[in-house]
């Protein structure tokens, strides 16, 4: 089991059909195809002259542009590292590049047939 219960998918589904919530897989899932989260923060870094000496610290470094410009802005920023990274050849699963729709839909059925 995923430790999570019911509703906390619920919740999770719910605002990612919003578009309140951006799922990101980690690192073990898209090593080789993707840029890990610490080149990601490097690369923004160097672009927005982060000041602190974590550079490769992708959380704060995204809190950082957080209150710099604005919330919406750091998303974007890491949205555009990783389309410049382009979509990845020779992946396993499946990575839907901006359509959120889709990942739910297949994230909630595969919840909804797991092994009770």
């Amino acid at each position: 089991m995923n430790g999570l219960e019911e509703s906390d998918w619920e919740i999770l589904l719910d605002r990612i059909r919003g578009g309140r919530c951006t799922p990101f897989l980690g690192a073990g899932a898209c090593f080789g195809a993707l840029p890990l989260g610490g080149d990601v923060a490097r690369v923004l870094a160097a672009k927005f002259s982060y000041p602190l000496p974590n550079p490769c610290d992708l959380t704060a470094v995204t809190q950082y542009l957080s209150i710099v410009r604005d919330p919406a802005f750091a998303k974007t920023q890491v949205l555009d590292v990783l389309k410049r990274a382009g979509p990845p050849n020779n992946f396993r699963i499946r990575v839907y590049w901006g359509d959120c729709k889709k990942f739910t839909a297949e994230l909630w059925s595969r919840w909804k047939a797991r092994p009770q």
